[in-house]
């Protein structure tokens, strides 16, 4: 897990995105994929939070990946829990990087 919040958890794992050909006999996909985030809606959250999930991610899913935002890959609806995966953040969560910043800032200013 990399971070737990209120009404979710943040997991860190690796899509794979290949085409139906390049299934094996036995319907595994083969392909190395790449890293992503998967935001998992805790067991027991409201209706409310549930919403603002599917706004969260309904936002996210208007940006094509040329914009200078977090990319959405897709959302897991049909099935419990949902999820929201998108690309990975290597440099840690915005939040942390723009407070790492302001921390650098004030310690240059001084």
């Amino acid at each position: 897990m990399c971070s737990a919040g209120d009404w979710a958890d943040v997991y860190k794992g690796r899509l794979q995105l290949v085409p139906r050909s390049s299934r094996g006999h036995d319907g595994v996909t083969r392909g190395q994929g790449h890293v992503v985030a998967v935001k998992v809606l805790k067991r027991g959250s409201s209706e409310r939070v549930r919403c603002d999930l599917m706004n969260a991610a309904s936002v996210m899913a208007q940006f094509d990946d040329t914009a200078n935002l977090l990319y959405l890959e897709g959302v897991v609806t049909h099935s419990q829990p949902i999820m929201i995966v998108t690309e990975f953040m290597h440099n840690s969560s915005l939040d942390q990087f723009l407070q790492a910043s302001v921390n650098m800032q004030h310690c240059i200013n001084r």
